[in-house]
C-alpha cells in the first residue's frame, strides 16, 4: 500500500526524513558492494 507523501509528511516530517536518509544510506551501502 502507497501512503501519499502529503499524508506521510503531515503525520511525522522528522520521521519520514530519518526513515529517507536510512534508506538513501542503505542504498548507498549496497551499491559499494
Amino acid at each position: 500500500p502507497t501512503i501519499p507523501r502529503r499524508n506521510a509528511g503531515q503525520i511525522g516530517l522528522k520521521k519520514s526524513a530519518r526513515d529517507n536518509l536510512i534508506l538513501l544510506i542503505n542504498i548507498i551501502w549496497s551499491n559499494s558492494w
